[in-house]
């Protein structure tokens, strides 16, 4: 009879030893889908940031590159009004690769559209490409460069060629 209670006790430790396996297997793969959640957690939290991260360097590219585009307008003028005698802002205009003068704003197509100002403040807009006296008005040149949908500007205070000693 001791041979047959102790194949029972046997049988019985194996199936216990059996559930807790069983048990014990199913807590692994709890804990194995909560450490691949934090992961996957973690991995898009880290995209999300690369991906801010991208916008923001794209935009400063964008609004850097606007601003040299705006800025090469205001060389470009500079230069033909200190260094040649442009009878009107028409003139100006056709002295400059591939720019039109409307409305007194001289466009370029590579981005850049400079408008004249004058007065005390500069604050009023030469609007004539065809006025005559515009080189002894101007006061400042406002240039506005714009690329990939960003537009930065650059205004300059603009003496006098007249009152320029050589």
């Amino acid at each position: 009879m001791r041979t047959v209670v102790n194949t029972v006790s046997i049988a019985e430790k194996h199936m216990k030893q059996l559930r807790m396996k069983s048990s014990q297997n199913g807590s692994v793969l709890v804990f194995s889908l909560v450490i691949l959640s934090l992961m996957l957690v973690t991995s898009l939290t880290l995209l999300s940031s690369v991906s801010l991260d991208q916008k923001a360097s794209l935009s400063t590219g964008n609004s850097t590159r606007s601003f040299q585009v705006a800025d090469s307008g205001v060389e470009q003028v500079l230069y033909q009004i200190y260094k040649k005698s442009n009878a009107t802002i028409g003139d100006l205009s056709d002295s400059i690769t591939d720019t039109t003068c409307t409305d007194g704003f001289v466009v370029s197509s590579d981005g850049w559209t400079v408008a004249f100002y004058t007065g005390d403040d500069g604050d009023v807009r030469i609007d004539s490409c065809s006025a005559t006296d515009w080189r002894t008005l101007v006061t400042k040149i406002k240039s506005q460069g714009t690329l990939s949908g960003t537009t930065r500007a650059v205004e300059v205070s603009v003496k006098s060629p007249l009152m320029m000693t050589p």
